[in-house]
């Protein structure tokens, strides 16, 4: 990959647009060159603009989000409205441009950012690429075969870490290069092993654990409980078969009692049904009457509506009248209203031929003054274009005036403030000698900063951290020496003279805290045996709830039974029943043969009662047949169900007798266990729980007593080393405070012309100072040649506006001429004909006019209509009359022929025949209630015959083996016991044998799982033995040797081609973990890396950082390098070596080189440079130099 051009626009302090080519110009023709610049200015922006366009990521910040730019106000130059950074890049033959940008809406709120990837065609033009914005930076990844983190070891070298990596003893050299190389995933992965196998064990242990749990039957004791399932089941065929002959004698004693109640029944409905019929005979007798009307009923009707009739047309003539009434009143006021219309219109013609004159003299009026009007506009025209004149030129002459007063005003306040800031001009000269001394007093501070954070994490350091002033950190360091100082003497002198040695104190915590285990072990114990005794008591209690439940579902089994055998008697007579109604319905032929008075030809009766109200309830009672059975089915479930939960409960009361014997065997493990660790432990005693506690409270007691004097020796040797360290840091402090004092009285005297209080500050007020000082000389000279150029334009505006002046005045006496000859035309008009015009006055009169005609038309038409309604209303009147007449001559008739027809049936007139005539539903109502009566009676004494015969058979089969009920019903009760403790019985075992199947199928489920779960753990802990442990060191180590053995293969290539004298070799045996240096010249002496000079181990560290760089970037090779370290702390021949060693790493791999430093030396040694350029409102520009 070699990386083009490079734009940016906006990014952190480069401020507008900026371009570096690396592949024209300067930058390509010597391949090394400096970046440089003040602090600040920008210089390792041009590597975060590199990765933000690839990656949008950037080494200091990572990746970079909207909310990031919001929040921390990074990446985009504050003040500014949009950002980018566009990188063009050649892979192979083809060129891409990737470009990263970010703006702003008109809200001011950012946008989300984009990401463009183009690749340039055969024209030379770029064509985007058709991928998403969050695909970009892995297409990048990809083309240049390099992820984020590749590309930044490929490309900036970390030579700086490496120079302390040589520094380094062996863990803060595992630590550097695990930092170095990204290997923290070997860490992750070990820690990970070790943990997972920890987690599969707990796993495989459980798994154990609930396996010993589950107990099963062997195979002689399943057999034995089989054979007692088949004794159970013959003894209960035989108690079946006895218990059902039984039932059915029982059967038939409840369907004699049920019968003998039916037949009472049925004869006091009857008995009611005789009242009814009595009761219903009023009702037949209006029904009766009704008949005797019903064949005048067309006649009655006909008379009904004739009468109706005549009453609406009588109704309708009186409506008729009033409507003719109130049109003869319309009439009248019509033609009232027409004669004043006429009289109107007559006085509007008189008015119209007087107004003519008038009209006509007030035109010619109009015409005059419409001529004044124009000739004064064109004057006001013209007088108001020569005012807008005179006041542009006048305003302009008052600006002039003004401008020259602010001139004047400006030009003193420059000469006053050059005066009193004359000091400004000494200044200029001293500034960068103040400046050069404070960027070394700023160097030191950093270090003095820098070395804060590596301290010790404690409170001292946070208020050290927390303080950035020098005399308050003196102050904090002063008092936490003095702090210290009295913290060692006080916890030296705690110290008990008793065990003062580490080893000898830890010995001693060691023996204690076994003590403290096996006490802690006796309580877990006596604690586990107490908690067993309260199991112990909560199963009886238990077992007899589950005694208690097992007598109430016996009771509820009892009562289930009796409902069944109720209604076994019920469904018994519901099938008698249908076998009758089945009989019944075969003879409907012979039925529907039958005559009256003639013999039946199966019977020979002469009666035939059921011939006509005879009724098919076949289907009603299979309905009942069927409902009864559901209800069958349920009761016989339910007896089932409680059946089962008796067998259940059972079971369980046995299962609890069996977990009272495991509780009892746990007890006994209990007791054996404090039993051996009593005899194990001769120094332990068995206590009560309390006196346990109590004694392994005061265990506890001792072993903190011995703890906190090892943490109080610990503490002290701690304390002490800190305590060297801060007086170091103090020392370092007061040599930095005091010479921050001497800067201070260098700047003293410039003091007066900045506010600032902090020195930092008033360096930065002063160089805006002196700048600020040269800005106003320039300015005090421009002011001057401004004001004489005004000067002369203000003069000839002066005499140009006197004119002008003049010119208007003649005017005005025109305009005022014009105005008193149009003010007495006007008036004379107004006393004419005051503000009307005269064809508005003659267009009034006209509509006025026209008005009144309008409304004659509309009244004669309107009396045109009222008569047209009165004449239709009358001829109305004269037909309504004769109709009437017409219409009472056929009621007379009708009524008179209607009066002689009831007469004969004895009706007494017209009106009492319309009160016994009935309606049709009224009607039809009682003949069904009729029909009821007859059927209800026939079907009652049907069933009484048909019960008294089945009575009869019944009385006859019981005499034949007669038993009383009762001795019945104690005999099926004795038998149903015995099968109820049979089929308890036969549930208990079955239920056994259900469990031991539940348990085998649990235990073969636990085996197979622990298999599994086998395998899977010594999977994992074979690997945990061979790369896992809890902090991930074992692994780690591993990689990191592995990882340094190549970085060493691939630096040791790199330092031959710089110097041939030096290799570099890892050393590692039980006693040593070193890196050395082989000399070529001496032999291949070896020695260690410590003992290299400043020259050497910029070289080793150097060769270091390309190897890593080449590791990094082993699938692509990387154009362009950046050093953005180390060149700072190097003396002028150390830095010589430095820089000879990067122009021939330069010639000989043809590689771009950018050395990222602020380092004065490096700017007369490296001639290209790209150099940022800080003004005084802290913006950059960029800049390349050769």
């Amino acid at each position: 990959m070699q990386l083009l051009h490079l734009r940016i626009q906006n990014l952190n302090s480069l401020k507008g647009k900026h371009q570096i080519d690396f592949c024209e110009g300067a930058l390509a023709e010597t391949g090394l060159f400096a970046i440089t610049g003040p602090t600040g200015a920008g210089k390792s922006t041009i590597l975060d603009a590199i990765t933000l366009a690839l990656y949008n990521q950037t080494p200091r910040s990572g990746a970079v989000s909207k909310n990031d730019i919001v929040k921390l106000g990074s990446v985009l130059t504050r003040n500014t409205n949009e950002a980018y950074a566009e990188l063009d890049f050649q892979i192979q033959s083809e060129v891409y441009r990737s470009k990263w940008s970010i703006s702003r809406a008109r809200t001011g709120n950012l946008r989300d950012y984009a990401l463009l990837l183009s690749r340039k065609n055969d024209e030379g033009e770029f064509v985007a690429l058709d991928l998403k914005r969050n695909e970009i930076p892995a297409e990048n990844a990809r083309l240049i075969g390099l992820n984020f983190d590749q590309f930044l070891r490929s490309i900036l070298l970390s030579q700086g870490d490496f120079a302390r990596f040589l520094k380094s003893n062996a863990n803060e050299r595992g630590e550097l290069l695990e930092k170095l190389t990204g290997t923290e995933i070997y860490r992750r992965i070990g820690q990970k092993a070790f943990y997972k196998s920890k987690d599969e064990w707990v796993v495989l242990d459980k798994l154990k654990q609930q396996l010993d749990g589950i107990d099963v039957l062997s195979e002689e004791r399943k057999a034995e409980l089989k054979d007692e399932i088949k004794v159970v089941d013959e003894s209960n065929s035989d108690l079946l078969a006895a218990l059902e002959k039984l039932r059915l004698k029982k059967k038939a004693n409840d369907e004699k009692e049920e019968l003998e109640k039916q037949i009472r029944k049925k004869e006091e409905e009857l008995a009611k049904l005789e009242r009814d019929v009595l009761t219903f005979a009023p009702t037949l007798s209006r029904l009766e009457n009704h008949q005797r009307i019903l064949p005048l009923k067309a006649e009655l009707v006909l008379l009904k509506n004739v009468q109706s009739e005549r009453l609406k047309l009588l109704d309708e003539q009186k409506v008729k009248k009033q409507q003719l009434e109130s049109l003869q009143l319309e009439r009248k006021q019509l033609n009232t209203e027409f004669e004043q219309l006429a009289q109107d219109l007559r006085l509007q013609k008189e008015k119209e031929a007087q107004l003519q004159p008038l009209i006509k003299q007030v035109r010619e009026l109009d015409a005059d003054i419409k001529v004044a009007r124009n000739e004064l506009a064109n004057l006001e025209k013209n007088a108001q274009l020569q005012g807008q004149q005179i006041d542009v030129v006048h305003i302009s002459h008052q600006n002039i005036e003004k401008e020259l007063t602010a001139q004047d005003s400006q030009i003193s306040l420059l000469e006053n403030y050059l005066k009193e800031h004359a000091v400004a001009d000494v200044l200029k000269e001293q500034l960068p000698l103040l400046q050069q001394r404070y960027d070394g007093f700023e160097r030191d501070q950093k270090a003095f900063q820098d070395a804060l954070p590596k301290m010790e994490d404690s409170p001292s350091k946070e208020r050290l951290m927390l303080d950035d002033k020098l005399i308050n950190q003196q102050q904090i360091l002063s008092e936490v020496i003095e702090t210290s100082d009295a913290f060692i003497a006080d916890k030296q002198s705690r110290l008990s003279s008793k065990i003062v040695d580490k080893e000898l104190l830890r010995s001693a915590i060691i023996e204690q805290q076994k003590l403290n285990q096996v006490y802690e072990k006796l309580a877990t114990l006596v604690a586990d045996q107490e908690q067993l005794d309260e199991e112990s008591a909560s199963l009886l209690k238990a077992g007899k709830l589950t005694k208690e439940q097992q007598e109430q579902s016996l009771a509820e089994l009892k009562k289930c039974e009796q409902a069944l055998e109720i209604n076994t008697k019920y469904l018994a007579e519901l099938q008698l029943r249908r076998e009758r109604e089945v009989l019944e319905a075969k003879y409907d032929v012979a039925r529907q043969q039958l005559k009256e008075n003639d013999a039946c030809p199966l019977c020979g009766s002469l009666e035939h009662p059921f011939v006509k109200h005879y009724e098919n309830k076949a289907n009603q009672t299979e309905q009942l047949l069927a409902e009864q059975s559901k209800q069958q089915f349920n009761l016989q479930a339910k007896e089932k169900k409680l059946v089962e939960e008796v067998s259940a409960l059972k079971a369980k009361n046995i299962g609890l007798q069996g977990e009272a014997k495991r509780i009892k065997s746990k007890l006994e493990v209990c007791t054996e266990a404090i039993k051996h660790l009593l005899q194990h432990h001769d120094q332990v005693k068995l206590l009560p729980k309390a006196q346990l506690e109590a004694e392994n409270k005061r265990i506890n007691e001792e072993l903190e007593k011995l703890e906190q004097q090892y943490k109080l020796i610990d503490y002290i040797e701690k304390a002490s080393i800190r305590n060297k360290e801060f007086k170091r840091l103090l020392d370092d402090l007061s040599i930095l405070i005091d010479n921050k004092a001497e800067l201070e009285k260098q700047v003293e005297p410039y003091l007066q012309l900045v506010s600032e209080t902090e020195l930092k500050d008033q360096l930065l007020a002063l160089e805006k100072q002196a700048q600020l000082y040269e800005t106003k000389k320039e300015q005090l000279r421009e002011h001057k040649s401004t004001r004489e150029k005004q000067t002369l334009v203000w003069d000839e505006k002066g005499k140009q506006l006197k004119q002008m002046l003049v010119e208007f005045a003649t005017l005005n006496a025109q305009l005022d001429k014009s105005k008193s000859k149009l003010s007495e035309q006007t008036q004379k008009r107004f006393d004419l004909f005051e503000d009307k015009l005269p064809e508005e006055a003659e267009k009034e009169l006209v509509d006025l006019i026209n008005g009144i005609k309008k409304k004659q038309n509309q009244i004669e038409i309107a009396i045109g209509k009222n008569d047209t309604q009165v004449k239709g209303i009358s001829d109305r009147l004269e037909e309504l009359t004769q109709v009437l007449l017409d219409e009472q001559e056929k009621y007379n008739r009708l009524k008179q022929d209607l009066e002689l027809q009831l007469e004969a049936i004895d009706v007494r007139d017209f009106d009492t025949a319309l009160q016994l005539l009935l309606e049709d539903d009224e009607v039809e109502r009682i003949k069904q209630t009729q029909q009821s009566l007859v059927k209800a009676e026939t079907e009652l004494k049907q069933t009484l015959s048909d019960g008294n015969i089945r009575l009869k058979k019944l009385v006859e089969d019981l005499a034949v083996d007669p038993i009383s009920a009762e001795a019945v019903i104690s005999e099926i009760d004795a038998k149903e016991s015995q099968y109820k403790e049979l089929l308890l019985k036969r549930g208990a075992i079955n239920e056994k044998l259900l469990n031991d199947e539940v348990n085998r199928k649990k235990q073969q489920a636990k085996l197979n799982a622990i298999d599994k779960q086998q395998k899977e753990y010594n999977r994992w802990n074979q690997l945990s033995q061979l790369i896992g442990d809890a902090t991930g060191n074992k692994f780690s180590r591993f990689a990191q040797e592995l990882t340094l053995q190549q970085v060493l293969f691939l630096a040791n290539k790199h330092l031959k081609q710089l110097s041939d004298r030096y290799l570099v070799k890892h050393v590692k045996s039980d006693n040593l973990d070193e890196l050395f240096i082989v000399d070529t010249y001496h032999g291949n002496a070896e020695r260690s890396v410590k003992t290299l000079s400043g020259g050497e181990s910029f070289l080793v560290s150097l060769s270091l950082a390309l190897g890593l760089s080449d590791l990094a970037g082993q699938n692509t090779v990387i154009g362009s390098l950046f050093i953005d370290e180390g060149f700072g702390t190097l003396d002028q021949n150390t830095l010589d070596v430095a820089l000879s060693a990067l122009e021939k790493l330069q010639s000989e791999t043809n590689r771009t080189i950018g050395i990222i430093s602020h380092v004065p030396a490096l700017k007369e040694r490296v001639t290209t440079q790209i150099e940022l350029l800080k003004d005084a409102s802290g913006y950059s520009q960029l800049e390349v130099k050769s």
